[in-house]
């Protein structure tokens, strides 16, 4: 090998098919290594937000069905209800208990069993008469109201979910207990939605393989979309490894976990409970196979490796040519330079030779280097009296940069806290969201009460200062027809102090209609408006003047009776019978402002006798108050109006003929935004038509 001598060329070829070949391999590696980190990471992030997610869902479920069963055993006709024998009342029980069912259709079953847990009404029609075991939730309603476990039903032969309340007369003493079941196969339906949330609306790749089990606080299987077969029958199969896990120091505290055994990866996540739902200790675990979730790398390291060796030849092969062609050339320069730094300004020609004479970049260089030592003895001597200006300017210039840096620092600090605040404030008014869409009745149940109807509601910050609210409810406890009552309300404000305001108005309606059971709607606004200002602390019209409130319609549908009771406040009643439109106005005051004036003294229900195929329609001011009509139909303004009254009735007039309820929803959406335009929504936005049928 000593006698082996190599060009310039070839040294400078090998020395870069050497460096891109360490480059290129060190480079796969890390590719590699950072991939599957980011990936491991990636999936135990998605493991943590779904976990968390399942397990919110869980206990919001549970704090809405133990809910669900407390509101119901507070129903007048629960209340007044004994251990009698009556079938009229047994079949106003059944009736009541039905209702109730069909309007919660995640339950299987409701019953009602008196003190001496004898079943005495059952929706289903099961275990009528017989006396349940002494055991699970009963063992616990001995010594609280509401109760709830996960146990083997005895008139439904499968594993539910137990939700019972007891139910005491107006003297405080127990008369029964009411119970709903909810089949535990409920859960993935709860589970599929809180996945698709968890993934911002879309199923993940991965989430086909993900193994999902519920654990009770002393480790039996409750739920398992894999194992059905284990629900209340077994034990988790990786018991003494989550034991283990929750046992550790460093985790104990932690309300979430993550470990790796064998081919599987695991993340717990331990009951943290719902609102006053403190939960059961229970346990929710999801497994994935390791390998599944590692694949994308595995395909991903060979590929990168390919790539890179084939850069790495190229990378040779350019580094062979460029040697051969360039590195003579430049040798010859770098005598020449090191001549000019001798001083021997006539040898640097010879030196260059040929290369004075090539047409490309280097022969463009030699020649520039030959002008640039005629010219260097000039230019080293004003060089020299430039370099003492430049200091002094670039002092200042390096002073400037620095103080430019420092506040393009303190911006990007301000824009990122500033951003961090942004993210809370909105996954805050976001979590209000679903607390207010709880409360609101769901659309659909409205076609239970009224077949042909539809709900327009459109909030213009992402919750609402309306809401709407329909029930049918009995003229008394025991006996007298029932009525539909429909409402639309419209609080002061929008976004969060407006949705605020709707929880209040929405808790105090309730309370008017069903505890009170003021079913008069003049008078229940009479009512409302008590109780709002009581809420509100508003105890004389005198002093402290403030005009927010909030404007109602009230109405009740007697279908028997084909008669309405209408009464509103700054919101009326619009009828459309066969084309013509008929209007009930509201009276010019607002629930609960506190005003000099005063609510009206002699607010009184106005009636209206009904038709089969009368259209009748509820709308809040969102509707007409929407700013728009610049281009409306072809028709150019230059300013944008509001939609107005005068429009509105325009539009009411023919909106009936439209053939289906969906027809007439999509006619009044597609007719605001024609209006809208460019416009921004002006104010939360709601309408409620339905068609009266005897």
């Amino acid at each position: 090998m000593r006698g082996l001598k190599l060009t310039i060329a070839q040294k400078l070829a090998i020395l870069c098919l050497v460096t891109a070949l360490i480059s290129s391999l060190g480079m796969a590696w890390f590719a590699y290594l950072t991939a599957r980190q980011t990936l491991e990471a990636e999936i135990n992030t998605r493991l943590g937000r779904v976990s968390s997610f399942l397990m919110h869902g869980t206990d919001q479920f549970v704090y809405e069905r133990l809910h669900d069963v407390t509101t119901l055993a507070h129903t007048p006709e629960l209340v007044t209800a004994s251990a009698t024998t009556d079938l009229d009342q047994l079949a106003e029980l059944t009736a009541l208990l039905k209702i109730h069912k069909r309007h919660n259709p995640w339950y299987s079953s409701v019953s009602y069993f008196d003190t001496a847990r004898v079943r005495r009404v059952d929706t289903e029609g099961l275990a009528l008469g017989q006396t349940h075991l002494r055991k699970h939730y009963w063992l616990a309603l001995d010594t609280q109201d509401v109760a709830m476990d996960v146990s083997f039903s005895e008139s439904l032969k499968r594993p539910v979910m137990h939700f019972a309340s007891v139910v005491r007369n107006p003297a405080g003493q127990r008369t029964g207990v009411v119970a709903s079941r909810v089949g535990i196969e409920r859960l993935h339906e709860v589970f599929k939605s809180e996945v698709i949330l968890s993934n911002g609306g879309a199923l993940h790749a991965l989430d086909s393989l993900l193994t999902i089990e519920l654990l009770g606080a002393d480790g039996q299987v409750l739920y398992s979309n894999r194992n059905p077969q284990d629900v209340l029958q077994r034990k988790y199969r990786s018991l003494t490894l989550l034991n283990w896990q929750l046992s550790r120091q460093d985790l104990r505290q932690q309300q979430q976990g993550y470990f790796e055994v064998g081919d599987q990866l695991f993340f717990y996540t331990k009951q943290k409970g719902y609102l006053d739902y403190p939960g059961n200790g229970w346990i929710l675990v999801i497994s994935l196979p390791k390998a599944a979730a590692l694949a994308p790398v595995e395909s991903l390291r060979g590929q990168v490796l390919s790539i890179l060796l084939g850069m790495a030849a190229l990378a040779g092969l350019v580094a062979w040519l460029v040697g051969r062609y360039f590195a003579g050339p430049l040798l010859n320069l770098v005598e020449a330079v090191r001549q000019l730094a001798s001083g021997q300004l006539e040898l640097q020609r010879s030196q260059l030779g040929r290369s004075l004479t090539r047409g490309d970049e280097i022969g463009h260089l030699a020649r520039n280097f030959v002008h640039m030592a005629d010219a260097l003895d000039q230019q080293m001597t004003a060089q020299t009296e430039l370099n003492v200006a430049l200091s002094l300017t670039n002092r200042e210039i390096e002073a400037r940069n620095l103080q430019i840096a420092t506040q393009k620092e303190e911006l990007e600090t301000t824009l990122d806290d500033l951003d961090k605040k942004n993210k809370k404030i909105t996954a805050s008014i976001n979590y209000a969201l679903r607390i207010q869409t709880a409360f609101l009745p769901q659309k659909e149940s409205l076609k239970a009460y009224l077949p042909s109807s539809f709900i327009l509601y459109q909030p213009k910050d992402i919750v609402s200062g309306d809401f709407y609210w329909f029930r049918q409810i009995k003229r008394t406890s025991l006996v007298g027809g029932e009525v539909t009552v429909v409402v639309a309300a419209d609080c002061t404000g929008h976004g969060v102090p407006g949705a605020l305001m709707t929880v209040i108005a929405e808790n105090l309606l309730k309370d008017v209609l069903y505890n009170e059971r003021v079913l008069d709607p003049a008078q229940a606004l009479l009512r409302l408006d008590e109780l709002m200002k009581l809420a509100l602390k508003r105890e004389g019209y005198a002093e402290g003047i403030n005009h927010d409130g909030m404007d109602i319609a009230l109405c009740l549908i007697d279908h028997k009776a084909q008669q309405l009771e209408f009464a509103g406040a700054h919101q009326g009643l619009f009828i459309n019978r066969q084309g013509q439109l008929h209007e009930l106005k509201g009276e010019r005051f607002s629930i609960g402002a506190a005003t000099k004036k005063g609510p009206p003294t002699r607010l009184a229900t106005q009636n209206f006798a009904l038709q089969p195929g009368d259209w009748l329609y509820l709308f809040t001011d969102g509707y007409t108050d929407q700013f728009g009509g610049v281009d409306f139909d072809g028709l150019t303004s230059q300013t944008a109006s509001k939609f107005g009254r005068q429009r509105l009735r325009a539009m009411l007039t023919d909106l009936a003929h439209q053939p289906t309820p969906e027809a007439q929803l999509h006619l009044l959406t597609d007719t605001l935004l024609a209006w809208r335009g460019q416009e921004h929504q002006t104010d939360d936005i709601t309408a409620i038509g339905f068609e009266f049928t005897a």
